[in-house]
């Protein structure tokens, strides 16, 4: 891989240690861990705070350095366009790591900020205890068989 561009942005970064993976197949690269606090400024704050994140890549071509499987402080930093595909540079504590992909994918685990979002689900407390009474007794033996022959 020659010839790198210039920076154009940062895609990622990660806090602490974080899990790279060389797979077989159409992700063939992935990196995992922890999302830096400020890592992303286009993304709502609550998916920041949400903490895993991963980074996949398609087609990935490492350069003549392998990527160790355990890396800490990583950014990933897109660079300018090359001939094919797109070029990143995997920046961490261990080294620089140039890679060149066909495409690559961003993932956050949105639970929280999609729990978040949603009211708590309430029901009432007759409900509750109707069902917890229900469960009690389909643990009495015959009693299923007797709720059964109630229901016609």
């Amino acid at each position: 891989m020659s010839g790198e561009a210039a920076v154009t942005g940062e895609l990622i970064a990660f806090d602490g240690a974080v899990d790279c993976q060389a797979l077989t197949g159409a992700v063939n690269l992935r990196l995992r861990g922890v999302i830096a606090a400020t890592a992303r400024t286009d993304v709502p704050a609550a998916l920041n705070d949400a903490g895993a994140a991963e980074v996949m890549f398609s087609g990935a071509e490492v350069g003549a350095v392998p990527i160790p499987v355990l890396l800490h402080q990583v950014r990933v930093l897109q660079l300018g366009p090359v001939d094919w595909g797109h070029a990143f540079r995997i920046q961490s504590h261990e080294g620089g790591y140039p890679v060149r992909a066909r495409s690559v994918q961003l993932h956050w685990a949105a639970a929280t900020a999609f729990f978040g979002a949603l009211p708590p689900a309430r029901a009432p407390r007759s409900t509750r205890w109707g069902w917890m009474l229900l469960l009690l007794l389909l643990r009495v033996p015959g009693a299923a068989r007797l709720l059964a022959k109630l229901r016609g």
